[in-house]
């Protein structure tokens, strides 16, 4: 590290294996709000984790670390285990009182091959961290900045905005926020994806081709605008 220290109460875990980028970008264009669609919504994290820089998905190896609040000195530990196209997933408590990810640290991530980050708390430097090209996520910004005595844990699984997440994980992150596709099934989501767009393209297609809303059809009771008549309701229920 780039300062002097105290390490001791960082506990660090062992190596864990991690996706190789050629299996990454098969999931290239993959979206949060589908992917957490075939994983049944079981793994989306709450919508306080919004989008502070960059476009597009976001795709990586998730990399856990839990901090204490306004406290970064796990995540200046973990820039030394730091692999490329990892994002590291921050627990920070959801507390507002100060950034845990600035400008010096966010250029340390990006040189260590860090695609981006995801933070339950507020970051800062927001200018440096669009200019650097990182990917951030987190629940909003403020210009105070952290502390760096600790305690933290670094590669140990965390909860993150509701949801676990653990090494070997895989972070899918864009404008609508972040889902986790757990280790072992990423098959799975890439088995599910196409049929999930299919059914979504199917369902536009109808609501251009096919779907005419009630008061055009003629359906709302001139009596009582905005009921549905029995005829309309007996459709409904052989619809379902």
């Amino acid at each position: 590290m780039l300062f002097d220290a105290d390490l001791s109460n960082v506990r660090v875990n062992d190596p864990w294996k991690r996706y190789d980028l050629s299996t990454l970008n098969r999931l290239h264009d993959a979206e949060a709000a589908v992917v957490g669609d075939t994983l049944g919504h079981l793994t989306t994290m709450a919508g306080r984790i919004r989008r502070i820089t960059g476009e597009g998905s976001a795709i990586g190896n998730a990399f856990p670390i839990n901090c204490t609040p306004g406290d970064n000195l796990g995540v200046w530990r973990a820039l030394d285990d730091a692999q490329e196209g990892d994002i590291f997933v921050i627990n920070a408590r959801g507390a507002d009182g100060s950034a845990i990810i600035g400008g010096q640290i966010a250029r340390m991530m990006v040189e260590a091959g860090v695609l981006g980050c995801v933070v339950d708390g507020p970051v800062r430097d927001v200018n440096d961290l669009e200019e650097y090209g990182l990917q951030v996520f987190a629940t909003g910004t403020t210009p105070m900045g952290p502390t760096r005595f600790g305690p933290a844990e670094v590669g140990y699984p965390v909860a993150c905005a509701g949801t676990v997440v653990k090494g070997g994980d895989l972070i899918i992150a864009d404008n609508d926020g972040v889902t986790v596709v757990p280790a072992g099934r990423i098959q799975e989501v890439l088995d599910n994806i196409a049929d999930s767009e299919k059914k979504e393209k199917d369902f536009f297609r109808k609501i251009s081709e096919e779907w005419v809303p009630a008061k055009r059809r003629g359906d709302i009771g001139q009596d009582n605008p905005g009921t549905v008549t029995p005829e309309t309701e007996e459709e409904v229920d052989e619809e379902r």
